[in-house]
């Protein structure tokens, strides 16, 4: 379960990263834009690693294929999310580039997290399932 918490926090600490490093080297931060794009990132990222949690007790090859699941999963949700969030803030609310950009980062990161926390839930299940008497 608590996989589902460490892309968040590494998206997190990827916005603070990023935020105090535009904002040392003088560039603008917007920071409407990036709280816009944290957002779906969060999600998403949360939401990609339900499916391996749901197939742990069936063994390994179901959570290879649990994993393939999750990225899908994981990508989608961000497109998704990311245009949900978009309309919802209205054209003239956002600026399109430094949300792009934010995305941009932010999925990087995100799919990074995911996957590695994807790798390390394949390679700490068993490979048979668990025998049930």
């Amino acid at each position: 379960m608590k996989l589902v918490f460490v892309t968040p926090v590494v998206v997190i600490l990827s916005a603070v990263l990023g935020y105090g490093v535009l904002r040392v080297s003088g560039w603008p931060t917007f920071p409407h834009e990036m709280i816009a794009a944290v957002i779906p990132s969060v999600i998403a990222g949360a939401i990609g690693v339900v499916p391996v949690l749901l197939q742990r007790a069936n063994g390994q090859a179901a959570v290879v294929q649990a994993a393939f699941q999750g990225m899908i999963v994981h990508m989608g949700a961000t497109l998704g999310l990311a245009v949900l969030v978009f309309i919802l803030a209205g054209p003239h609310h956002l600026a399109v580039q430094p949300f792009a950009l934010w995305m941009l980062w932010f999925f990087f990161v995100a799919l990074s997290a995911v996957s590695a926390t994807l790798i390390w839930a394949i390679r700490s299940t068993p490979v048979a399932p668990a025998t049930r008497v």
